[in-house]
């Protein structure tokens, strides 16, 4: 029990974190005037943009993979993995840890989309960095705070965050990036 308990707890304790940071950054924005930051789009939801941050963080997941095995440097690189090994996802009641799981990585998506594109790429445009050295930046911060999850993570992170943030610099949508990003999280 207590095995379980510590799984879904972390499990847990990750999605208040994320809810906790994005609500800070959308307060922050609020407070600032500076809504406008996050474009929402209107109508109709972004579908095409969700699904192309989907398959960007998939493909970029998989190449990285493939190449990884061809240099003998593979590694388990699943989000998932990393929350809930040896405790949550093996055991407990299926209905909990199933919410407890998705909850995380759904939190996790939302919020490091929020950051990383919505907030950080605008910010560092206002304060007069390139399109490149805004998404350059921000791809290696991305990148770093997934370097506990080891050198195929990190290189697919650093991939993914410049894919991603030239896509935003495109088609600023949050909640279609939340979106694509949530759902290639669930999928891995």
């Amino acid at each position: 029990i207590g095995e379980i308990a510590t799984g879904l707890g972390a499990l847990i304790a990750v999605t208040i974190r994320n809810v906790s940071f994005a609500l800070l950054i959308l307060y922050i924005l609020d407070v600032q005037n500076e809504r406008d930051l996050l474009p929402l789009q209107q109508h109709p939801f972004p579908v095409a943009t969700t699904l192309t941050v989907f398959l960007l963080l998939l493909l970029s997941s998989w190449t990285v993979a493939v190449v990884a095995d061809f240099l003998g440097t593979g590694s388990d690189t699943s989000v998932a993995r990393a929350f809930t090994a040896g405790s949550a996802a093996e055991s407990g009641p299926t209905v909990v840890r199933v919410g407890a799981i998705i909850g995380a990585m759904v939190s996790v998506g939302v919020v490091e989309e929020l950051f990383f594109r919505g907030y950080l790429i605008a910010r560092l445009r206002q304060i007069g960095a390139s399109p490149a050295t805004a998404v350059a930046t921000a791809a290696l911060l991305f990148a770093a705070g997934h370097g506990y999850q080891g050198t195929a993570a990190l290189v697919f992170s650093l991939v993914a965050g410049i894919l991603l943030g030239m896509l935003w610099l495109r088609r600023p949508a949050i909640g279609a990036f939340a979106a694509g990003h949530a759902g290639y999280n669930l999928a891995a």
